[in-house]
């Protein structure tokens, strides 16, 4: 019977390294970073506070199939892998009176080798492919007649691999046939 994994890395996952790479850049409280598109989360009335959302996904290339069926007998089942490269669009909004400061230290950080060494260091599975410049968005808000916001969008990019379990996949793409007569009767 098939077995299958789930893939290697999920949103969750992928967006608690977002997460992650936000708060070693800009120092900010964690109870001041907020994760867009959430229900029931009350947003700070002061002070500065990030809110980062996915905004795009998109798989770059085609899907990459492995199978590894050397250390199978003629009657098992071998490993199959399906991978893809996929691009996620992140796009974090900076509140308050360091919003200016914040938005650019992440995107100079972003731009930089630092960056990569960073997330390779933490065994993060995402890199930073590019990132905008600050975009200062500043509008009217309820409690106050002007609230600061700057906005980045960051381009991260990770693999997901499925693993399967597939029997026919191996018996007949992959077997070396020893009798063509047994699979293929004349």
């Amino acid at each position: 019977m098939p077995t299958q994994e789930p893939p290697t890395l999920s949103e969750a996952e992928y967006m608690d390294e977002v997460y992650d790479l936000i708060l070693h850049v800009t120092g900010i409280g964690e109870e001041r970073i907020f994760r867009g598109n959430q229900s029931r989360e009350v947003l700070p009335d002061d002070d500065s506070f990030i809110i980062y959302t996915p905004i795009l996904r998109k798989r770059i290339g085609s899907n990459i199939v492995n199978f590894d069926a050397s250390w199978c007998k003629d009657d098992e089942n071998g490993d199959y892998s399906d991978s893809v490269l996929t691009q996620i669009d992140v796009q974090v909004d900076f509140y308050g009176e360091d919003a200016e400061r914040l938005a650019q230290s992440l995107e100079v950080f972003a731009h930089s080798c630092l960056c990569r060494a960073w997330l390779v260091a933490q065994n993060y599975d995402i890199r930073v492919l590019h990132c905008t410049e600050p975009q200062d968005l500043t509008h009217i808000a309820e409690t106050r007649q002007y609230r600061p916001r700057w906005m980045i969008t960051l381009s991260i990019c990770f693999k997901s691999v499925l693993n399967n379990d597939v029997p026919w996949y191996e018996d007949f793409t992959m077997k070396a046939i020893k009798n063509v007569d047994v699979y293929f009767k004349p």
